[in-house]
């Protein structure tokens, strides 16, 4: 009788502990398959309402990138074949409202993430505008305008860290006692061959030439038109001119390491 209960007692332990053990595996199994599920067929990514609007099905489809256009005459025009990178690879872009284009160059490399936001609901943007260049490399930025007529351009061979944040306009309004508006919206330019520095803050009307270093943790909200500038600080200025930079560390440019070795 009383191995008869132990025997029962025992059952019973085996029965909540793998049950319990069975439901936590079941339930991965499904959040799993649903993201695979997702993977294998990314069609839910794209996200169009409107017309006249042009984009690359297939190439959005080949690199799982999320696009969502809810407005006419837009153009997102990606040049690069696939995406380098580390980690997720994941470029998000949304577009809320008429006329905007979304262009983005050769040789592109994420190494988490890029989303590019042109407004959304509910703010809506027109005629406006985001250039990404050619042979681009970053950690992971984002990029949001709302207001009409707006344009980031950022040149070529230009890399840029982690935790990059470029607005060219403000969520909320800024007013004057006599109810005047105070906060309006701006463009940012990026030269050519720019390195941007981990958790930098780019501002409407913010501009920064060719071949100039954006220190770390900068909030850069103004122009500097001068080129081979190193600037930084809150708000940014110009700590150091006549510079440039390489893609190599410091080790391996004394050695003359390429980067590809």
């Amino acid at each position: 009788m009383k191995n008869k209960i132990k025997y029962q007692f025992y059952r019973l332990m085996c029965n909540l502990t793998f049950g319990k053990k069975k439901e936590f595996y079941i339930s991965k199994k499904i959040k799993y398959k649903n993201i695979l599920m997702s993977l294998l067929n990314p069609s839910n990514k794209i996200n169009i309402v409107g017309m006249n609007n042009v984009y690359d099905k297939d190439k959005i489809l080949k690199n799982n990138i999320e696009l969502s256009i809810n407005g006419n005459n837009n153009k997102v025009i990606l040049e690069f074949d696939s995406i380098s990178g580390f980690y997720n690879k994941d470029l998000r872009i949304h577009i809320y409202g008429d006329n905007n284009q979304v262009f983005i160059g050769k040789n592109l490399t994420i190494h988490e993430y890029l989303f590019i936001d042109l407004a959304y609901p509910p703010h809506k943007t027109n005629n406006s505008k985001v250039v990404i260049g050619d042979n681009f490399g970053l950690g992971n930025m984002e990029i949001m305008l709302l207001e009409d007529n707006s344009e980031c351009s950022i040149g070529d061979f230009c890399m840029f860290s982690q935790n990059i944040f470029i607005r060219l306009s403000d969520t909320h309004s800024v007013i004057d006692l006599n109810g005047n508006l105070l906060n309006y919206g701006g463009n940012v330019n990026i030269g050519n061959h720019v390195w941007c520095g981990r958790e930098t803050r780019i501002l409407k009307n913010a501009s920064i030439g060719d071949n100039s270093i954006i220190g770390a943790s900068s909030i850069v909200t103004k122009r500097f038109d001068d080129t081979n500038i190193a600037i930084g600080g809150n708000p940014a200025k110009i700590i150091k001119k006549d510079v440039n930079w390489d893609w190599r560390s410091p080790q391996q440019y004394l050695i003359g390491i390429n980067v590809s070795d």
